[in-house]
């Protein structure tokens, strides 16, 4: 089950975190065939997409900050899959950043932003690229007349805070963001970098592709 602060409680099918490539989305599946080089998959969960790309002959590095993810991947067969903080990442340099399944959350809050662009800059090569998709959530706060309403003294509409639990089992309480492309391209601008959006969903969901200006 997730639980967030903005809806009501759903069912997640733990099939979807172990699913095969014939499965993945369009959106997905646009994003696999813009990787290149030498691949850093940041939050990669189950591994799905690093599978895929190692499958292919492709030099990927997985990365999560869970470590029961990083015994699953290990056990999926993923040849290179650590346990790291994407922030603590030193002394390397990667020709693609892939950050999937909403990947841009990982950031928390807009504050993250900056800090993010900071050190995807340090990380990426002169001609390096990040591959993200996320979501704009304007559709949460729609009305049946189209208008929109939002608390102007609150936070962000895209910052979300998530509770998983599993049989009965909580986890921990932890912050998600949701970034509209807009706003979007305008950290990537102050950055010095290009947001281009490559592939959109029905429900506002995006991939976009990001390299330096």
């Amino acid at each position: 089950m997730v639980h967030s602060d903005i809806a009501e409680s759903e069912p997640y099918p733990v099939s979807w975190f172990f699913r095969s490539t014939k499965e993945f989305p369009v959106l997905e599946q646009k994003a696999l065939e813009l990787c290149k080089g030498k691949i850093l998959d940041v939050g990669a969960g189950t591994g799905i997409h690093s599978l895929a790309l190692q499958d292919l002959g492709m030099d990927i590095h997985a990365i999560d900050i869970s470590p029961g993810a990083v015994e699953v991947m290990n056990k999926q067969g993923l040849k290179n899959a650590t346990f790291q903080d994407f922030y603590a990442i030193e002394n390397q340099k990667y020709d693609t950043l892939l950050m999937l399944m909403n990947g841009f959350g990982v950031m928390g809050t807009i504050e993250g932003v900056p800090y993010f662009f900071k050190k995807a800059d340090e990380l990426l090569t002169e001609t390096g690229q990040i591959i993200v998709d996320s979501s704009d959530l304007i559709h949460l706060y729609t009305e049946e007349d189209g208008s929109v309403m939002f608390d102007l003294n609150a936070n962000y509409h895209g910052e979300i805070t998530y509770q998983m639990e599993f049989n009965g089992e909580m986890g921990h309480p932890f912050q998600w963001l949701f970034i509209d492309f807009h706003l979007m391209q305008e950290f990537a601008e102050k950055a010095g970098f290009n947001a281009v959006k490559i592939f959109e969903e029905e429900t506002n969901h995006y991939l976009a592709q990001i390299t330096r200006m």
